[in-house]
């Protein structure tokens, strides 16, 4: 029994040396790994150090962040394998976590980290089952926000069961009172409505995710608040409200050293000075842009920058600068199939055109027409057009030019239309944004007046109880100066009373000695009295006796006679 239990005790030491030995060695390598960071100068070793770091290291949070680095910087150096590098890292973490809420998490991180739509949503779907098979209900909202998102982007057809989903997420956040959750979902749906166009209600959810946003201090979600804010107004042309939203979003991107969305802010704060005609302003926040895009190779918003730029010069009919700016950013294109590739070709023809070269800009005008989704009709489908038929004019071919005019001319009548809808969903979206500010400021007034009445009545309690309170002051100052007048009557009282009594004791003493004397007198005259009526009985005896003797002496005489 004692060899067993040794055994087991020898055991449990065993074990505990091993693992903080394991943790000692580990904690020496990670500190091994980030001081080679630290003097690493060579970006490609960085991002393998990262990853190393990630690997070794044990923290949640510490091991998203090496990753997150890892794949920034792997990005920005155009390295093929830098989502597949990052994909990899999570996976081998979700195979060895033992952390559920960690677990859920993973799954979502891995959902980001690959471009495969089917692996996505069977990704986000593993996580939201496992969020709920471990009551895990910050997870299950993220993931059904996630959900929501994966839909979205696959278009409006998808927008319904988005919407869905949004709202089952904001369900259990609003269960659970996870803020942060809740102004995501928020903010979810008025990204979608935006979207859609139906600007009111993108505003009254965008403004409930402010206000939850601001409850739960979450400056992240408050930045991306005001950018859709700002990116809705000028669809809704109130540039000036815009720029407003889009400064206080910068000023939050600043805060939180988020180098895209300050790059994505100050684009839009470009575009939108660029449709008040301010083209000095919208040069200098474009090329502020694109100079905070192009160190993290973002393509896609540097080309944005660079049609922007191209709008600028051609709106001073700098045809020479705007060639430039569309030529580059043709270039920079890696989708020639995408829209912006569509608008810098369109762009360039038109560069082209303002310059006289009509066949070069016809060239181009044609490229960005066979780029172009024509299911959608939309300005640059009617830009596109116009710049083929007044090149085709040019260049003589009055058949093609004819096509084209009537293709512009049903764009055109497109374009109005959707041009009419969105002025009538923007004037709705204002006189519902008017009446939810009345609404909001009459609840105000409302709560302010109440407030006031609150604060009056609680002056007026408090008046109550100060004078409550004096008046109960002065009753006990009077009970006081009562019961110590009291006090000092009796005092006083007894003070008089007890010299009565002595005086009393003094008068009887006197009365006893006067009684005294008196008795002593009367002794005295008593005896005083017995002593002389002796003697004065006995000479008044003598005296009757010799009054006897001389009467009789003289009657004897007159007899003898």
């Amino acid at each position: 029994m004692m060899k067993q239990l040794l055994v087991k005790i020898f055991s449990v030491h065993l074990i505990l040396l091993l693992t903080f030995n394991c943790y000692s060695q580990n904690k020496k390598l990670l500190d091994s790994l980030n001081m080679q960071l630290k003097i690493c100068k060579d970006d490609a070793d960085k991002v393998n150090l990262y990853y190393a770091i990630a690997s070794a290291e044990k923290d949640y949070k510490n091991f998203i962040e090496n990753v997150n680095n890892a794949y920034d910087l792997s990005e920005s150096l155009n390295q093929i394998d830098a989502l597949k590098r990052s994909y990899d890292s999570l996976y081998s973490r979700l195979m060895t976590c033992q952390i559920d809420t960690q677990k859920v998490l993973l799954y979502y991180k891995l959902s980001e980290a690959t471009e495969d739509t089917a692996l996505i949503r069977q990704l986000i779907t593993a996580g939201i089952k496992h969020a709920i098979s471990v009551n895990y209900g910050h997870g299950s909202a993220t993931g059904l926000n996630s959900l929501g998102q994966y839909f979205r982007i696959q278009g409006l057809q998808k927008y319904p069961q988005a919407i869905v989903l949004y709202d089952s997420a904001l369900n259990i956040a609003t269960r659970i009172n996870n803020k942060g959750d809740m102004a995501t979902s928020y903010h979810n749906l008025g990204q979608i409505y935006r979207f859609k166009g139906d600007y009111a209600r993108a505003l009254d959810y965008y403004n409930k995710a402010n206000v939850v946003a601001h409850e739960a201090q979450d400056s992240t979600q408050i930045m991306w608040n005001y950018h859709d804010l700002g990116w809705m107004r000028i669809s809704m042309k109130d540039y000036s409200e815009a720029i407003a939203y889009l400064n206080q979003g910068v000023a939050l991107a600043i805060a939180t050293n988020n180098t895209y969305v300050i790059g994505d802010i100050n684009m839009h704060i470009g575009e939108a000075y660029w449709f008040m005609g301010k083209y000095d302003s919208s040069l200098f926040f474009s090329n502020k842009a694109y100079e905070i895009f192009k160190p993290i190779n973002s393509k896609e918003n540097m080309i944005h920058c660079l049609n922007q730029l191209g709008w600028v010069y051609e709106s001073r009919l700098q045809w020479k600068e705007a060639e430039d700016a569309y030529l580059r950013a043709i270039k920079l294109s890696e989708d020639p199939n995408s829209a912006w590739t569509a608008r810098a070709y369109a762009g360039l023809g038109d560069a082209l055109y303002g310059r006289g070269q009509y066949k070069e800009a016809l060239l181009n005008y044609k490229a960005a027409e066979k780029v172009m989704r024509f299911e959608s009709i939309d300005r640059l489908t009617k830009d596109c057009y116009e710049g083929l038929a007044k090149t085709y004019s040019k260049v003589g071919d009055f058949k093609n030019a004819y096509e084209a005019h009537i293709k512009f001319k049903n764009a055109s009548d497109s374009v109005l239309i959707l041009e009419n809808s969105e002025k009538l969903l923007a004037t709705q979206a204002q006189h519902d944004a008017e009446k939810l500010k009345s609404e909001a400021k009459a609840a105000q007034e409302k709560k302010d007046f109440l407030q006031q009445a609150e604060l009056a009545n609680q002056r007026t309690q408090k008046y109550i109880i100060i004078s409550g309170a004096a008046l109960l002051l002065l009753i006990a100052i009077g009970l006081i100066s009562r019961l110590r007048f009291a006090r000092k009557s009796r005092l006083q009282l007894e003070e008089k009373n007890k010299l009565i009594a002595e005086e009393k004791e003094i008068a009887d003493q006197q009365r006893e000695r006067a009684e005294r004397s008196e008795k002593f007198k009367q002794q005295f005259l008593a005896n005083m009295s017995h002593e002389i009526r002796t003697p004065m009985n006995a000479v008044m005896g003598m005296t009757n006796l010799l009054i006897e003797k001389i009467r009789e002496s003289t009657n004897s005489a007159i007899l003898m006679e």
